[in-house]
């Protein structure tokens, strides 16, 4: 289980690239410390989530997933469970889950990216607050030869290409790293 000590080292040692970033860092910081014991999925308010910015070698591709409930194009991540040693074998495991691919690494244990964003209610689960902690990870670029049932289409994606408003803070990040 994780310790909420560990998580807020992964915050308070996360450099922000904007004000907005800042921003959810702070309140994710506070949303730890005001509810130590109860972060995860139980939270029926918010939880904390782990997700991957999974690039290939040459850092010019990203991998992504059309995410089947919200429509759209997305890193690959999820909920985090109570099973889960750290936030960064939780992004592990649901890259393993989401992309079937092998070869996933973690590229460096520090945070890359931490956003806060609303979930719509859906059926019984009322609209909720995710607050996502994003590591970066690296696999060698493939075919995908088999999706995932819980996934509608993975992808690689360039990075010149992608242009979704909500992917590009960490499409900024890996074209200042690469550069």
């Amino acid at each position: 289980m994780m310790k909420s000590q560990d998580i807020l080292t992964l915050l308070h040692n996360h450099s922000a690239i904007n004000a907005e970033e800042e921003v959810y860092r702070q309140q994710t910081y506070q949303f730890v410390t005001e509810h130590p014991q109860n972060f995860l999925q139980e939270n029926p308010q918010a939880h904390l989530t782990a997700s991957s910015w999974i690039v290939n070698p040459e850092r010019t591709h990203a991998l992504l997933i059309f995410h089947r409930k919200l429509n759209k194009w997305l890193q690959v991540g999820g909920h985090v469970e109570n099973t889960d040693e750290s936030l960064q074998t939780a992004a592990l495991r649901e890259a393993y889950e989401e992309t079937g691919l092998a070869n996933i690494k973690l590229v460096s244990p520090t945070l890359f990216d931490i956003d806060v964003h609303l979930i719509p209610a859906r059926h019984q689960t009322p609209a909720h607050y995710h607050h996502d902690f994003r590591f970066l990870l690296e696999a060698e670029q493939t075919n995908i030869s088999h999706i995932p049932t819980e996934v509608v289409d993975l992808q690689w994606f360039e990075l010149k290409n992608i242009s979704h408003h909500y992917l590009a803070r960490m499409v900024q990040k890996i074209i200042a790293l690469h550069h």
